[in-house]
């Protein structure tokens, strides 16, 4: 039997080809935030419908407009004005906003109870589906009440909402906002889906069905929107 020595046991070593280096390992979490993110890109080429993503993955910064999307307010604000839409919510439309997202106020030949009146008949008349849910009168010793009425949206129930004011003894300010009340995101890129225009349709449907008279507008201007 032949027992090598350590001599040679160490040149037969030296003499063995050397290991490749072992390449750098990439987190399981990133390689599979790389993959949604390729079929998210595919899916939305394709026009089908986004990957979900995994828990691990699909949970959202505090203040991310996911989270705010969360908590949409509603109802008037403390001094008895309609509100403007949210920056997370582009399906809205309200007079109170300063964008895009602007609607502009009416004017009505009546008293704030007759106005009330007609947009109770006219809400009804322009949107099947809706269905009063809140009111409130005197709105901060103004005069001016408030109107809510729910309505199906393409996303779940809109809300629907109008502050009149009165404007004169026999005339009233109507302001209004239309918005739905979810906010759906094409993940993971927090783009927010639309609702086709939903929100602006039903504003000028609840005109029409009023003959209220659009402020900001000439005499012909006021007929079409």
């Amino acid at each position: 039997m032949l027992i090598s020595s350590p001599s040679s046991r160490a040149a037969a070593g030296q003499n063995r080809p050397a290991r490749a280096a072992a390449a750098p390992r990439t987190p399981a979490s990133s390689r599979a935030a790389a993959a949604l993110l390729s079929a998210a890109a595919a899916a939305l080429v394709l026009g089908a419908a986004p990957p979900m993503a995994p828990a691990a993955l699909a949970t959202p910064m505090p203040n991310s407009p996911v989270e705010q999307a969360k908590t949409l307010a509603f109802g008037p604000t403390e001094d008895g004005s309609v509100r403007a839409c949210q920056a997370v919510n582009p399906n809205c439309v309200s007079t109170a906003s300063t964008n895009d997202l602007y609607a502009p106020p009416w004017s009505a030949d009546f008293g704030v109870a007759d106005t009330l009146r007609v947009l109770e008949r006219a809400v009804p008349e322009a949107e099947p589906s809706a269905r009063l849910v809140r009111s409130a009168d005197d709105l901060s010793g103004t005069g001016a009440a408030y109107r809510a009425w729910q309505a199906d949206g393409v996303f779940g129930p809109d809300i629907f909402e109008v502050v009149v004011k009165p404007s004169t003894a026999s005339s009233s300010l109507v302001t209004y906002r239309s918005s739905a009340t979810q906010v759906k995101y094409v993940y993971p890129f927090q783009i927010v889906v639309t609702d086709g225009g939903v929100q602006r349709k039903r504003a000028i449907s609840v005109r029409a069905a009023t003959n209220f008279s659009i402020i900001g507008c000439g005499e012909i201007e006021c007929f079409l929107e």
